[in-house]
């Protein structure tokens, strides 16, 4: 039997009633550190249509994307911001389902935006923040943000990574 194909590819319109259900999920809201998250679904579908808007633009500073699946539809949000495009750098955030997260799907979308940001879009570094410390073994956060993310229930600290391209194959890809 064949794999299914994995597509990456812009974030479009008729994504938005999937991804915005993902990201206002319980989930979201205790692993990731998207904003979005505590929007109301109206709020965060504006946010998401301006965004769509403003990463058509040439050298835009945010891009938004999803992942998916051939025969099982969408299966990761990413979302690329604060791009340097002098300095080619950027932050990334990126929602999997449940069901994909540690799994072979999940490496190859890690290898698909791995050749994404470093290949096409160019970028030297990446950096990722998150709420779970020390979630990467061996490798220590560049900076720890104290307090900074409030979670609906108390400020949390926020440890922010940078990853080069070496150090992101290393730790997503193989």
């Amino acid at each position: 039997m064949a794999k299914p194909k994995l597509f990456l590819r812009g974030l479009e319109r008729n994504d938005f009633k999937i991804v915005t259900s993902w990201l206002r999920t319980k989930d979201a809201i205790n692993n990731y550190t998207f904003l979005y998250s505590y929007m109301s679904e109206e709020k965060l579908r504006d946010v998401l249509v301006k965004g769509i808007s403003l990463s058509l633009m040439s050298f835009s500073r945010k891009l938004f994307l999803v992942s998916e699946l051939e025969g099982k539809g969408l299966v990761a949000f990413h979302l690329i911001e604060d791009i340097d495009w002098r300095n080619r750098t950027a932050s990334i955030q990126s929602f999997f389902l449940k069901q994909i997260r540690t799994t072979k799907i999940e490496k190859d979308i890690n290898k698909q935006l791995y050749e994404h940001l470093f290949g096409f879009l160019s970028l030297r570094k990446i950096y990722f923040y998150t709420r779970v410390k020390g979630v990467f073994k061996n490798i220590k956060p560049e900076v720890v943000l104290q307090k900074h993310f409030y979670d609906g229930q108390s400020y949390q600290d926020i440890e922010c990574y940078g990853f080069s391209k070496n150090t992101f194959e290393n730790v997503f890809v193989k």
